[in-house]
């Protein structure tokens, strides 16, 4: 009698362990579609709908549970758990402040407004197509995205100026694209591959046309950085003052992969070392005396840099 309770009680367990897993997948797949119907609205009708604060406001020790429900979507509920690196440090920021002097606030004030830009748009959901899902990354991931490529350049450049103001690095570097170079410029409508433009050669107009689009386009981005670093105050000056900077291609022309008659531009005072507003043109100098050049600014003393045999010394008429 006990072997046949034994094996009705086991039989009934199994019944009651299939409902179960039949309720919760009911109950998993119901919840599937509530959150691929919330998908589909916009964070501000969410809001309304749900009756919920918007999360961009949430400070240190406010009550984020509301956000926890499972009828808010992951989206959601990361916002309101993204808090600015700055509130995690406000009784720290209000003590400095009390204690700093007049030029001091301003430069506090001056840095903490970057780092709230930095913060808005790099929460901005466009750069990752309207969704802030964990997803699995894709295949052959693309670093140079041409949809993005703007405003990621923006964001690189402020937190390479952000960096050097906090003395985290003193030596930053921007790169666009790689050697082989096959991305487009969709927002100047410059299409073509650019390396196969760059391999045009000079009697192409219509390729030089697109390369000079390109070429005036990162102009800006090296004036975008001039500015930036004119706006964080440095000793007597700005950081700008203080700054070399230097912006050049790998090669002159591109279909010969010539280095010859290399233009390099050169920009901020490295510390008073470098008079700007010049044109100089020098017959046919090793690229090693630059670069000897940027050691002795930087107080290295030295007349040679890399290989002997292609370098013989500072460029005469370059320093300050």
């Amino acid at each position: 009698m006990s072997g046949e309770q034994n094996f009705w009680s086991r039989r009934r367990a199994a019944v009651e362990a299939e409902e179960a897993a039949e309720q919760a997948a009911l109950e998993e797949q119901a919840l599937s579609e509530q959150q691929a119907a919330l998908e589909e609205k916009t964070d501000e009708e969410l809001l309304v709908e749900l009756n919920l604060p918007d999360p961009d406001s949430l400070k240190m020790g406010d009550d984020f549970t509301v956000f926890m429900s499972k009828a808010v979507p992951d989206r959601l509920r990361r916002r309101a758990q993204r808090l600015s690196v700055l509130d995690t440090v406000q009784r720290q920021m209000a003590l400095v402040q009390r204690q700093a002097g007049y030029d001091d606030r301003q430069r506090l004030e001056s840095h903490f407004e970057m780092v709230r830009d930095m913060e808005r748009r790099l929460q901005n959901e466009r750069l990752f197509d309207g969704t802030c899902l964990d997803t699995p990354p894709p295949p052959d991931q693309n670093p140079d995205h041409e949809d993005t490529m703007p405003e990621i350049a923006r964001l690189q450049i402020d937190l390479m100026v952000m960096a050097m103001a906090c003395d985290i690095t003193r030596v930053g570097s921007i790169q666009f694209s790689n050697a082989k170079n096959h991305i487009r410029f969709p927002w100047l409508e410059s299409l073509g591959d650019g390396h196969s433009l760059s391999h045009a050669g000079p009697s192409n107009n219509e390729a030089k046309d697109e390369l000079t689009a390109r070429e005036t386009w990162m102009a800006t981005k090296v004036k975008y950085l001039m500015d930036r670093l004119a706006q964080v105050p440095e000793g007597n000056g700005t950081m700008l003052d203080n700054t070399l900077i230097f912006w050049m291609n790998e090669l002159s022309r591109g279909n010969i992969h010539s280095q010859v008659d290399m233009p390099f531009l050169l920009a901020g005072g490295a510390g008073g070392a470098l008079r700007t507003g010049r044109l100089l043109q020098y017959d046919g100098d090793p690229h090693n005396n630059l670069l000897v050049s940027f050691l002795n600014i930087f107080g290295v003393e030295t007349e040679t840099f890399g290989d002997e045999r292609f370098c013989t010394g500072p460029l005469t008429g370059l320093l300050g």
